[in-house]
């Protein structure tokens, strides 16, 4: 049972993460889409999503991950600690790829299509291959776009959180401890 409970808990975590995030990266993403994109714009684009993933993964599991290991032993949470990390790294790409797929897919692709032809305006290179990429590129939802950098970053922020919540779970118990 208490299994189960860990598990539902890390699927809340990372759902609160992948939507979270999303909903930012797609606003900023309209914001700066709305009057096309400018060369700036078209560079800065690529970072949005990293960012966003990188600040809403460290403070989404800074903060909702000693709800979760507060049941759990001292020696428990040293042990676990960074297969609870993988399982939210692993569970955040895994939703997040779905959720902006579908709505890339279903609701809206005009994003993709905005950048890609940003892209298009400063590349001068004609030749086939460049815009096969650049058509291959309209296609693809924005987190897939930038998968090797969402993946580092996500992977990085994960477990560059462990000492937040490490720390923060061993002032609980000392201070539960201290009351007693």
């Amino acid at each position: 049972m208490k299994l189960i409970k860990i598990n539902k808990n890390l699927i809340e975590i990372t759902l609160l993460i992948s939507i979270a995030c999303l909903i930012i990266s797609y606003s900023l993403s309209y914001w700066i889409a709305s009057d096309g994109f400018t060369m700036m714009e078209t560079a800065l684009y690529s970072l949005i999503n990293p960012i966003t993933f990188f600040i809403g993964t460290i403070f989404s599991i800074a903060i909702m991950m000693p709800t979760v290991l507060k049941d759990e032993k001292s020696e428990d949470i040293d042990s676990k600690w960074y297969v609870y990390s993988l399982s939210i790294f692993v569970l955040t790409i895994i939703i997040a790829t779905l959720i902006d797929a579908f709505y890339f897919y279903i609701v809206d692709d005009s994003i993709s299509i905005a950048f890609a032809e940003g892209l298009a305006s400063f590349v001068e290179s004609n030749d086939q291959e460049t815009l096969d990429s650049l058509d291959i590129l309209k296609r693809l939802p924005p987190f897939i776009q930038g998968y090797i950098q969402n993946f580092t970053i996500i992977f990085i922020a994960c477990f560059a959180s462990v000492p937040f919540v490490f720390s923060s779970v061993k002032k609980k118990e000392i201070n539960k401890s201290s009351r007693l």
